[in-house]
Formats: structure tokens, sequence, C-alpha cells
């Protein structure tokens, strides 16, 4: 069997400037009696201030007879309606769980930091240079990203009393680079 409705949801107003929805509207639009529902809101088991702040007493009249209900916030509609059993209320909250995935997916995809892509392969590789002293013995090592690989050795060449003149760039070096994989 559907459940079919031709409510898409419950009847909402402004009121004071915030999109509401009363109780008789929510008894309508989920099949049950309103007195009933009228009750479930005042058991609600949730702070004062979070009743205070999505739920406040009106007054309706119905054929001379004036009857107590309640105008609710959209956070108060959810709190209420999340309590609530049957076909209607768990297709509803079939539809807010899967809504709340959807932003929550809209939400992650916008924090995730986009790879970064280097118009150049050079800046994506690391450099170490080794410099071995046969005469005392000893070796020094720098490691850098291979953009800076030039600095590096030029720095290490003037250091040394060599003028780096010897360090030419060697166009498809880079390239060769790229075609394999280095780790």
């Amino acid at each position: 069997m559907t459940l079919q409705t031709s409510l898409a949801a419950p009847k909402v107003t402004i009121h004071d400037g915030k999109a509401v929805t009363s109780s008789k509207d929510v008894a309508d639009y989920f099949g049950k009696e309103h007195q009933k529902v009228v009750l479930k809101i005042s058991n609600l088991d949730c702070s004062e201030q979070f009743l205070t702040r999505n739920f406040w007493r009106v007054q309706f009249e119905h054929r001379g007879n004036t009857y107590e209900a309640y105008e609710m916030t959209k956070d108060g509609f959810v709190f209420l309606v999340m309590g609530f059993t049957g076909k209607k209320a768990a297709a509803f909250k079939e539809a807010y769980i899967a809504e709340f995935n959807r932003m929550e997916g809209s939400l992650s995809s916008a924090v995730q930091p986009a790879p970064t892509h280097h118009k150049t392969p050079d800046c994506r590789y690391r450099v170490q240079v080794t410099i071995w002293d046969d005469l005392l013995g000893g070796k020094l090592a720098f490691v850098g990203k291979a953009n800076s690989f030039r600095s590096i050795a030029a720095g290490i060449a003037t250091d040394l009393g060599y003028r780096p003149t010897s360090f030419v760039e060697i166009p498809d070096a880079l390239e060769k680079l790229s075609a394999r994989r280095i780790h």
C-alpha cells in the first residue's frame, strides 16, 4: 500500500518575521488528533530555553469555542515530529536525514582543499645534494625542492669559492623526471 497525501508539508506562515506552523496544521498533516499533539508539545522533554524559543501558546476559535494551540518554529517542529510514529512521520524523518546528508556532503566538498597542480613539474620533486670532501673525509647534505636546486647549488659553489657558472638548465631533464615515478 502506498501512502499518498495532497499536502507536501504542514502549512507554514510568517509570524513576527519567523516561519512558523501551528499544532493544528501539524495534526492535520500527520493525521493525528489535535489535542494529542498539544499534549505531546506540553510534555516534550527539552530544556525550558528551547521550549520558550520554539513554541508559544495561542488560542483559536472554532464554532464559537476557544481552543488552545501552539505555534512553533522549524526547530520546534522538527523536535516534535522526530518523536512521532507512522508512515508519514517515517517519510519525514527519512527526507530530513537525506537532506542533512546532502548538505553535509556539500559542506565537506567545500571545505576540502582542491588539489594543487603546478604548471611546472619541478615544484613537486625534492632534491638532495650531497657533497663529499675526500680530503677531510666528511660529507655535507642539503635537501630542497627541485625548483630551488639551482639556488642551493649556486650557494654551495659560492661558499666553496667557486663561481656557479657551470650550472645550466637542461630543458628535457624535468620531462624525463616526470615520466618516472620517484619515491
